[in-house]
């Protein structure tokens, strides 16, 4: 899709920053707080992508939770992305 959100979009919990900024090259998720090169980030969620619309498996952020040092734990599970992944 043209307008895929690939830089906006978190691929650790799959939120879109709608406030990111065109010059910002690195950011922290509002959501979960992961912190991302955004053409790295861009990369993940595009290879996540494709792996969707073939079908393929793929590790998905289940759940997370912050710990004491302000940083988070995070859960993953195996999925088949023809399935309803449910990201926000």
């Amino acid at each position: 899709d043209r307008w895929f959100p690939s830089s906006k979009k978190c691929h650790v919990c799959g939120k879109i920053n709608h406030d990111l900024g065109r010059e910002e090259r690195e950011w922290e998720c509002p959501h979960c707080h992961a912190v991302h090169q955004r053409d790295v980030n861009a990369a993940k969620n595009i290879l996540d992508e494709g792996l969707r619309a073939t079908g393929s498996m793929v590790l998905c952020l289940v759940d997370f939770m912050p710990n004491r040092q302000g940083k988070s734990t995070y859960y993953y599970e195996w999925k088949c992305f023809d399935e309803k992944i449910g990201m926000a």
